[in-house]
């Protein structure tokens, strides 16, 4: 299970709870650093596509000094601007596609590394976009309470290698469970003080790209050992749920037995 408590996007910087899982025919594994392609719905048939970077160990740094992450265009990804979105396929190769630049905070101070992430067409990818289909369909919004599974699928009945699921708003923490094909229980645990909370959800396909990124070599300082690797998603057009505490069965009726009035316009009717 994974606790995410999802921040809100802010501009174009995309800073989103991302939890994915793949099957066994995926044959790349996690690593110190996880370059993220993704291809989104917008509805209507439009599509945009971004990317994203994982790398806790990175990010968080050592002793408060974190360290970052630097794309072949010069673009600094950082625990607080880990991706971007809105590009069309051919921006996004331009920008990043080539030579990138880890700087790493190590107890013996900084260092610096390198890797090589070659050009990939989307037809080296599985990139066929699900539709959300619950809560409710993908571009729409709804109120649900705190417990409820995402479920999505895709028009030709295919299955990718793997699956991911994205989640950005406010107020309330999201707790992932098992997936399950094309679905994934979620549970909502609201903030202290607040009655509700809104969060986006996308959901989709995930695989590992093979062969497109090189070793990452040491640089200069004495820095980890560290691994790189490249995946590429599929994400349906977002749901957008307000999602609010249900009261517990009986509750409702205990709180109106003792207040002997249960629904406005009740009069009491003497029997006598």
């Amino acid at each position: 299970m994974l606790n995410c408590r999802p921040p809100i996007a802010a501009g174009m910087m995309l800073l989103v709870c991302v939890f994915s899982v793949f099957n066994s025919t995926a044959s790349a594994q996690p690593a110190d650093v996880s370059v993220n392609f993704f291809q989104q719905s917008l509805g209507d048939g439009n599509v945009s596509y971004g990317v994203d970077i994982q790398s806790t160990g990175i990010f968080f740094g050592f002793a408060g000094n974190m360290g970052s992450v630097e794309s072949p265009d010069g673009t600094e990804f950082t625990l607080f601007n880990r991706g971007l979105d809105g590009l069309d396929f051919q921006t996004l190769g331009n920008r990043f596609f080539g030579d990138w630049t880890v700087f790493e905070a190590t107890s013996s101070g900084d260092a610096v590394h390198s890797f090589t992430l070659s050009s990939f067409d989307l037809d080296d990818v599985f990139n066929e976009i699900p539709t959300f289909t619950g809560p409710v369909a993908s571009g729409e919004s709804g109120n649900i309470g705190t417990e409820f599974n995402l479920t999505w699928e895709y028009a030709s009945g295919a299955t990718p290698s793997g699956q991911t699921v994205r989640a950005g708003g406010s107020g309330g923490r999201a707790t992932f469970g098992q997936f399950g094909t094309n679905t994934v229980p979620v549970s909502v645990e609201l903030d202290e003080g607040v009655s509700s909370a809104t969060i986006t959800f996308r959901a989709g396909g995930f695989e590992f790209v093979d062969g497109i990124v090189s070793d990452v070599e040491l640089v200069s300082g004495n820095g980890s050992d560290l691994t790189a690797n490249a995946s590429f998603s599929t994400l349906a057009e977002p749901i957008q749920l307000t999602i609010t505490a249900v009261p517990e069965p009986g509750s409702a009726l205990i709180a109106c037995l003792g207040l002997l009035v249960c629904a406005p316009g009740y009069r009491r009717r003497n029997l006598a």
